[in-house]
């Protein structure tokens, strides 16, 4: 039981810590209490508004845990872990796009409502805490203790999206490398020419975009594990489908480490 609320915990003292590295990097007046973190980002439009209410109540539960403020019902450590997991979720993927520098909230904001399942008083009903259920628990939420760090680091070494965007009738272009998302990799391929199409997006390796040089029309895109690779396969599709003599026109390759 103990060995389950101290990982939990520290999963979500990662998550207070990533909140606080990004108050931190973003100049934001110093919070006197970790809920205060979350009015910070809020106030600075970095996350919706609401953000400190809805998420206020798992910031007290990992207090209650920490000082033994009252008296942690089993009960109610199993409800979470087994239905509520998916706040902490909500909660990173809020966070991880500040670090990324987007708002993906101002699509489609997060309900307001606070988390009332984190609150004491509240149990989703009389069911019988296991030790085999809890054990399986404990291993949902093992990856909080590694801490903030290296879930950051882990993340950003197994994903690491690149894009290429063209334009046909300016023969303008645009690519990005190394990000977290495709979507994210799209948007700054475009930023970099907004009448660009995107023509391919794709995680770790690099990618190109080759032409035809007799037909225009013929263009192709493929990918490999690094750049003569990347261009090769290009250029040999754009001259299996007629092109001929086939050029590259952009490239892109996601860093190795």
């Amino acid at each position: 039981m103990w060995a389950t609320l101290h990982l939990l915990q520290t999963s979500i003292r990662a998550l207070i810590d990533l909140a606080s590295y990004l108050v931190a990097r973003h100049a934001l007046p110093a919070p006197r209490t970790s809920h205060e973190l979350f009015e910070r980002l809020e106030n600075a439009g970095l996350v919706p508004p609401g953000t400190a209410v809805r998420f206020g109540p798992i910031v007290g539960f990992r207090n209650r845990v920490v000082h033994l403020y009252d008296k942690v019902d089993e009960r109610r450590v199993y409800e979470i872990l087994t239905e509520h997991r998916g706040d902490l979720a909500e909660l990173f993927d809020l966070l991880l796009a500040v670090l990324e520098q987007d708002t993906p909230w101002k699509r489609r904001a997060p309900s307001p409502n606070p988390l009332r399942s984190w609150e004491p008083g509240r149990r989703g009903g009389e069911r019988m805490v296991k030790i085999a259920g809890l054990s399986v628990a404990m291993i949902g939420v093992g990856l909080g203790s590694v801490g903030c760090d290296k879930v950051l680091s882990a993340v950003k070494k197994s994903q690491k999206h690149a894009a290429i965007a063209y334009d046909e009738k300016t023969g303008g272009w645009g690519y990005s490398h190394d990000h977290l998302t495709p979507d994210l990799a799209a948007k700054a391929a475009t930023q970099k020419c907004s009448t660009c199409t995107v023509r391919l997006t794709w995680n770790q390796g690099c990618g190109a975009l080759a032409q035809s040089e007799s037909n225009k029309e013929i263009m192709t895109t493929a990918l490999g594990s690094n750049r003569p690779a990347a261009e090769s396969a290009a250029k040999k599709d754009c001259a299996d489908k007629g092109g001929g003599t086939c050029k590259v026109l952009v490239y892109a390759c996601n860093s190795t480490n």
